[in-house]
């Protein structure tokens, strides 16, 4: 595994991960909440009256962008395909919300990094998270993570959604962020995390490309329709 995708070394040297489904050809597509602007009513609350998408496509074709040294390698690749297209983004950043909605699996103490107890963890849900991932497995399985693997894998998860969450809380206060509870009973908030809050970096990269103002309300919409398709398979 390379460096890249390494999100933490712990004090005992082990290597805790990167979720794997944020790594696209060996580049990190994080989550990036900064354009945190949204179209406002009178009052400064979220205007639902506005087509948000029309407001969505011009807020981002002409915002300035300040791209981390990981983004501009995503940038710098998009300019050589369409590989990486509003749909195709949809189903990733779907793919993530479910992802991070099943972890992480085990009770991590605050004292984690110092000490990996592994074999004294306790689950959140199971007694032994590890074994009842292995009783769910096909016979046929090609490659089973070792426990240490899948500890820290879970950890890496861990990580990266509390660094998300305060970057949430950070630029975007007045609003709630979207969890598992929220989707499964649809009982949403009016000031619920919009969708493409933490995609509009990697929005931008592909709208700005794209001069026609119906094709990227089109793009969006490609976009919104793939997030919600991979966030109910």
């Amino acid at each position: 595994m390379g460096s890249r995708n390494i999100l933490k070394v712990l004090n005992n040297g082990w290597e805790v991960p990167y979720p794997s489904e944020i790594i696209y050809k060996d580049m990190l597509i994080l989550k990036d909440y900064r354009l945190n602007d949204f179209p406002r009513d009178s009052c400064g609350n979220l205007d639902k009256d506005i087509s948000y998408e029309w407001w969505l496509q011009n807020y981002l074709y002409y915002c300035k962008i300040d791209i981390t040294e990981e983004q501009r390698k995503i940038f710098d690749f998009l300019k050589d395909t369409n590989d990486l297209s509003c749909w195709f983004l949809g189903g990733i950043a779907g793919f993530y919300e479910i992802c991070h909605m099943q972890h992480p699996v085990y009770e991590f103490p605050e004292n984690f990094e110092d000490y990996p107890d592994i074999e004294n963890l306790k689950g959140i849900v199971y007694d032994d998270p590890y074994q009842d991932f292995l009783d769910g497995l096909n016979e046929d399985e090609e490659f089973i993570p070792s426990k240490i693997e899948f500890v820290l894998e879970d950890y890496g998860y861990f990580l990266l959604i509390r660094e998300e969450n305060n970057e949430f809380m950070e630029y975007w206060p007045g609003f709630e962020k979207i969890d598992a509870l929220h989707i499964i009973t649809g009982n949403v908030p009016k000031n619920i995390e919009l969708v493409d809050s933490a995609w509009r970096i990697y929005l931008s990269f592909i709208l700005k490309a794209i001069p026609d103002e119906v094709e990227r309300i089109k793009q969006l919409g490609n976009f919104f329709a793939e997030y919600e398709d991979a966030l109910h398979k």
